[in-house]
C-alpha cells in the first residue's frame, strides 16, 4: 500500500471512529505544521484562508493555484489532507473528474463532499456511456491502476481505479468517474 493510500485509508476509518472528527483548517505550511504538532488525526485545507494570505476574497483562487497549496499543505505534514477545492473548479463531472485526479496526484486523501454531490448531479440529459458517471458500482474482481472488474446496473465492466495509487477490494461499492472506451475509471465511495 503506497502512503497515499494509507492516509487515505486512515482518513476514512476516522469518520467511522467513537469520537466526532475534529478537522482543523490549515491555510499555510506553518500552520498545518502546528496543527499537526497540536495532536489533530487529520487536516483539511481552507479556500478562505489561502486567498486571505494572498489578499483576495474567497472564490478567486485558480484550480494550480488551489491544488500547489493544497499539496504545499500536504507535504509538510504526515497526516491525512482533505481539501477544500470550491466547486472542483468545474460545471460537469468530466472537469470534476480532473480535478479529483489532480488533487489525488498533489497527495490530498480526498475533496470534500460537495465535489463528490457535483459528480453525481447530471446535466439536463446524458446518454450512452456518459450517463454511467456518477452512478454507483461494486468491485466483483479487485480493482488497482491496472484494472479489474465492477458491475454497474446489471452490466459487468472492466475497470480502474481513478487514483493509480488504489486497491480497492472485491464487494467494495465505487463511483464512476470516467468511462474510457469499455472501461470504467472508479473511486471508493466515502
Amino acid at each position: 500500500m503506497t502512503e497515499q493510500a494509507a492516509r487515505t485509508q486512515h482518513f476514512l476509518e476516522l469518520h467511522h471512529g467513537s469520537a466526532p472528527l475534529l478537522l482543523p483548517n490549515a491555510w499555510d505550511r506553518g500552520s498545518a505544521a502546528l496543527l499537526t504538532a497540536l495532536g489533530f488525526s487529520a487536516i483539511a485545507t481552507t479556500s478562505s484562508g489561502f486567498a486571505a494570505t494572498q489578499g483576495r476574497l474567497d472564490g478567486s483562487v485558480t484550480r494550480d493555484e488551489a491544488l500547489a497549496h493544497a499539496a504545499a499543505i500536504a507535504t509538510s505534514t504526515h497526516l491525512p489532507v482533505s481539501a477544500d477545492l470550491e466547486n472542483c473548479f468545474a460545471d460537469d463531472p468530466a472537469g470534476v473528474a480532473e480535478t479529483v485526479r489532480l488533487a489525488a496526484g498533489a497527495g490530498l486523501v480526498l475533496v470534500r463532499p460537495i465535489a463528490v454531490r457535483h459528480l453525481k448531479q447530471p446535466p439536463s440529459l446524458r446518454t450512452g456511456t456518459a450517463a454511467l458517471v456518477g452512478r454507483s458500482a461494486l468491485v466483483q474482481q479487485e480493482v488497482n491502476g491496472h484494472g479489474g472488474r465492477v458491475r454497474i446496473g446489471g452490466e459487468e465492466w472492466s475497470a480502474r481505479s481513478y487514483d493509480e495509487t488504489l486497491v480497492i477490494p472485491v464487494g467494495a461499492t465505487v463511483d464512476v468517474i470516467q468511462i474510457e472506451g469499455a472501461t470504467a475509471l472508479v473511486y471508493p465511495r466515502e
